[in-house]
């Protein structure tokens, strides 16, 4: 089965800096802020404090939060929190192409509470209620007050299009990975607003990842080498590219260098352009052999709108090092393929 061609899904740019929340299980950027610190057993006040916000909204955050999980407690969130934002575990979810939803979370939390986890649990309500605060309850007095809508973040200005600006974009993006800044490249994915059919059900590969006909998502083109891709929703590829580079083994080496990400080479023979970017990271769950294991992302780029946007990502665990030289199965994908210093 061949690798998904670039091309065979149009994405249109209309690439959010961060994507919408639009779906029950989606948490929005801030949420997960607020998720992260209440996981530190931080209570409603610390948490307005520390992220600028009302107590209010922060008492808003956190029940939208239990909400949108389906969970019952802040113990319950934290736990939840703890063993799925683990490197580890994200990074091989992700590429098994699992995605933990959240009617499954009490039943993998009742799991987790059986083989010994309960154990986080156990201490993150010690925690909790050392904090002689009542602030820290769900509901709060008051039930209607929303937070102040946070402003989004933009690309950096002053690009400019063609093969300079192309290699110049590369060069700010290089510097931006090896500081460990993933951001400089989930700001900048280009996703296509999609609305889920009948014809997206059935047998076969390479078919959209929708769960129900009517079903919206602003969708990004991903693949894997040497086998089919599809358009899901953008969110999951922020969640991979994160997970991802809470993996990268910086102090790590091999014949193609350090472990850091950085981009290793560029592609500038016809658009769109595209950037070859290469990282050794732990091995993920479910990807058999042991110790690091050096992976190779492949993306697309177009200059749309004043800046440089990802079109789509093709991801190489497996022969990633066939894209860190010439090679006669990956150079049709890279033309005008070069080493970048």
């Amino acid at each position: 089965m061949g690798c998904l061609p670039y091309g065979t899904v149009m994405l249109t740019k209309t690439r959010p800096t961060h994507y919408n929340t639009r779906y029950k299980f989606e948490l929005s950027p801030r949420q997960r802020e607020v998720l992260d610190l209440i996981a530190r057993g931080r209570t409603n006040a610390q948490i307005a404090d520390q992220l600028g916000i009302t107590l209010d909204g922060a008492k808003w955050h956190v029940r939208e939060i239990l909400g949108k999980l389906n969970l019952d407690s802040r113990e319950e969130a934290a736990l939840y929190w703890h063993r799925y934002n683990s490197p580890m575990a994200r990074l091989g979810r992700i590429a098994s192409g699992f995605t933990i939803g959240a009617p499954t979370l009490k039943t993998a939390l009742a799991t987790l509470a059986v083989v010994g986890v309960v154990a986080v649990a156990a201490a993150t309500v010690v925690v909790f209620n050392t904090t002689g605060s009542d602030d820290s309850s769900v509901g709060g007095e008051d039930t209607t007050a929303t937070p102040t809508p946070e402003p989004t973040e933009q690309p950096a200005a002053g690009e400019s299009g063609g093969v300079a600006g192309f290699m110049d974009f590369a060069g700010t993006l290089d510097s931006e990975l090896r500081q460990g800044n993933i951001d400089a490249i989930i700001d900048r994915l280009a996703a296509e607003p999609y609305t889920c059919t009948d014809d997206d059900f059935g047998e076969g590969a390479g078919r959209p990842a929708c769960d129900f006909a009517g079903q919206q998502f602003d969708g990004f083109l991903t693949s894997t080498w040497r086998s089919e891709g599809s358009l899901a929703p953008v969110e999951r590829t922020e969640e991979f590219l994160r997970s991802f580079m809470a993996a990268v083994l910086p102090g790590e080496q091999d014949q193609y260098g350090t472990g850091e990400a950085r981009v290793y080479a560029t592609a500038a023979g016809e658009e769109p352009y595209k950037l070859v970017i290469t990282a050794i990271i732990e091995r993920p769950q479910g990807y058999g052999g042991d110790g690091p294991m050096r992976v190779s992302l492949v993306l697309p780029w177009q200059f749309e709108d004043g800046s440089w946007q990802a079109e789509s990502i093709l991801i190489a665990y497996v022969l990633g090092e066939e894209f860190l030289e010439p090679n006669p199965e990956s150079s049709p994908l890279v033309p005008g393929w070069e080493e970048f210093n």
